[in-house]
């Protein structure tokens, strides 16, 4: 990353972190990744993965796994 990119990655653990969301609004992303995989993440990168936590139809879950609905026979 470049002292230019205001978007950075804030190590959390040796392989885990996250972007904060914009004004901190909404949850951070979470990055998984070792420190050698995250810092080859450039600005564009960064930016996608902002944009497209704001796209229209995107939410978190929280890392929980998607419930699995029963059918009736």
């Amino acid at each position: 990353m470049t002292n230019t990119n205001p978007t950075q990655i804030h190590a959390t653990g040796e392989a885990t972190g996250f972007i904060p969301a914009p004004g901190d609004k909404g949850k951070p992303i979470t990055v998984i990744g070792t420190n050698s995989i995250r810092v080859g993440f450039d600005a564009t990168c960064l930016q996608q993965a902002l944009n497209a936590r704001h796209a229209p139809g995107v939410t978190d879950q929280g890392g929980r796994p998607a419930r699995s609905v029963k059918r009736s026979a």
